[in-house]
């Protein structure tokens, strides 16, 4: 399987007509974790108008000299709007670059709710918004990077089943004839392999805080307006499979939603790529 990669920047919230409000100059512990836990490698691009951080903390000289980290220098001339559309551009060019090497392998993380994006460089498309609420398994900041990485390769088929369910189920749903049922057995298979990391992790003993995040998703079919339908996780896995699961996965107080939207897509992303973009945000430590 191809390696995945994500594009990261510092907690920062994109302000009405493209202004800038910086929570921290530096990604964030958590951050670090979930790109190295999720994917195969991750950069923070850097700039030379709007640089922020120095990307040399001990965790990330650590994670660069294992070639899972890097900082793409970008040299901007001038830009329009203000800090905030700058950021996003630079980004956009990130991601379409390494698209270009690594065909649909790239895609972007932003901390929030939602996916802003500059009208000078996006187009309106059909999208597909998968949401997990307080749900996933992440390592918890302080969760020393190596035990991440050991862990990783103990557990590769954990990983990679859930690796490969968030990119194939909602191909399946669109796809299938009878998308309810399609969906309920798609959500059914997610629901397993996220209760499996919980599993694994916990035996590891490796501290664990819950993720909430929202992938955007590209819309390939003429159908997107039938799947605006949501399931609570734990009604679902409940009346599949018992109450097992279900009391694994609704103690987390678990919550899938697929809709469907029109949404700025960037114009310059490679029509292939599929999960452009992840939104994420830390809800608790689990245990």
């Amino acid at each position: 399987m191809k390696e995945r990669g994500i594009i990261v920047t510092p907690p920062v919230t994109i302000k009405a007509g493209g202004g800038l409000y910086v929570e921290s100059s530096e990604i964030t512990d958590h951050q670090i974790r979930m790109a190295v836990f999720f994917w195969d490698k991750f950069d923070w691009p850097d700039n030379n108008l709007i640089s922020m951080g120095n990307g040399e903390t001990n965790d990330l000289l650590f994670l660069k000299e294992c070639g899972i980290f890097n900082r793409t220098r970008i040299n901007i001339n001038n830009f329009s709007g203000g800090a905030g559309t700058a950021l996003l551009q630079i980004q956009d060019l990130v991601v379409k670059e390494k698209n270009k090497i690594e065909p649909g392998n790239w895609s972007i993380q932003r901390i929030g709710d939602e996916l802003i994006s500059s009208p000078s460089f996006t187009q309106p498309k059909k999208v597909i918004e998968f949401d997990l609420y307080n749900s996933i398994p992440l390592p918890s900041s302080d969760v020393p990077l190596n035990d991440i990485l050991e862990f990783k390769e103990k557990h590769k088929s954990e990983l990679l089943a859930f690796r490969m369910l968030m990119d194939e189920m909602y191909l399946n749903i669109i796809n299938s004839p009878d998308q309810l049922s399609a969906k309920s057995a798609a959500l059914l298979r997610l629901s397993v392999s996220i209760s499996d990391l919980h599993k694994s992790m916990k035996s590891a003993s490796i501290k664990r805080s819950l993720l909430s995040y929202r992938v955007v998703l590209n819309d390939f079919s003429d159908m997107w307006d039938t799947i605006t339908r949501g399931y609570g996780a734990y009604e679902l896995v409940k009346t599949t499979v018992g109450d097992d699961l279900a009391a694994v996965l609704g103690a987390a107080n678990a919550l899938f939603k697929i809709s469907a939207k029109q949404a700025p897509v960037s114009k310059n992303l490679p029509a292939a790529l599929k999960d452009y973009a992840y939104l994420s945000k830390i809800e608790r430590d689990f245990m």
